[in-house]
């Protein structure tokens, strides 16, 4: 089935973490033509470096940069196959009355602008072509909440509903839209995550065994098999857990 991947030209943002290395070691292994987008330059690209691979680092919330990198994505490649939009932070875990403005712009414009930056974009392409893949990348979060995180799992959970929203909107045109709600994973993503404000004082510090993570590897797996499904085939909402992992 993979061998439908072959060629095919696939856009990943967040490309410089455990998740989004893993789908494009894994996208290059079957020959695919990769875009990689990040705000800072993997450490791993050299080893992945050939003629098939493209990175851009850039401002995933601007307009301008995402217009630009998909316009020389489809110079290079002449088309947009997949797009996985992975960009994303977390922030602090902290009270509502302890997050500022800025928190609130930054995590939502990383994690939610950049999705609809980046399907506007390639959407156009893709109408053009008759065909294409979308696979946004959300968290159990967005379907859960979550106590001193609300500003990430409202990110989140807006992606779910703009996936759903754009499923039926892009119908018509032979296009797929599938989003993917992981558990905890064990990248170096955990480690962003600190405790501020009052919070400090009533939370205690919780060491995670990451060893019973989600690993990278898998969701990665799953994202490709995703991508291989008959196009009359769309799976609503994909969590992926753990059975060990408690948080």
């Amino acid at each position: 089935m993979k061998a439908k991947l072959k060629n095919k030209v696939i856009v990943i943002t967040g490309a410089s973490g455990g998740l989004g290395k893993s789908v494009a070691t894994d996208c290059l292994e079957h020959g695919m033509k990769v875009v990689l987008v990040d705000k800072i330059t993997p450490s791993f690209l050299k080893e992945m470096k050939n003629g098939e691979l493209l990175f851009f680092k850039t401002d995933v919330t601007s307009s301008k940069e995402v217009k630009k990198i998909i316009a020389e994505a489809i110079r290079k490649f002449g088309k947009i196959d997949f797009l996985i939009n992975n960009a994303g932070i977390g922030g602090d875990l902290a009270f509502i009355t302890d997050y500022g403005e800025k928190e609130w712009d930054k995590i939502i414009n990383t994690n939610l602008k950049s999705v609809f930056l980046f399907c506007k974009e390639c959407i156009k392409n893709m109408i053009k072509n008759k065909s294409g893949h979308i696979i946004n990348i959300a968290s159990i979060l967005g379907k859960t909440g979550s106590p001193y995180f609300s500003i990430y799992s409202a990110s989140k959970g807006g992606i779910i509903a703009f996936s759903k929203s754009l499923r039926e909107e892009l119908r018509r045109f032979n296009i797929k839209v599938d989003v993917i709600c992981p558990g905890s994973i064990n990248t170096p993503f955990i480690d962003t995550v600190r405790v501020k404000g009052r919070l400090k004082s009533i939370l205690k510090p919780k060491k995670m065994d990451r060893s019973k993570m989600l690993n990278p590897e898998d969701v990665a797996k799953i994202t490709l098999d995703i991508m291989t499904y008959p196009n009359k085939v769309f799976l609503e909402d994909v969590v992926i857990q753990s059975r060990n992992f408690k948080p």
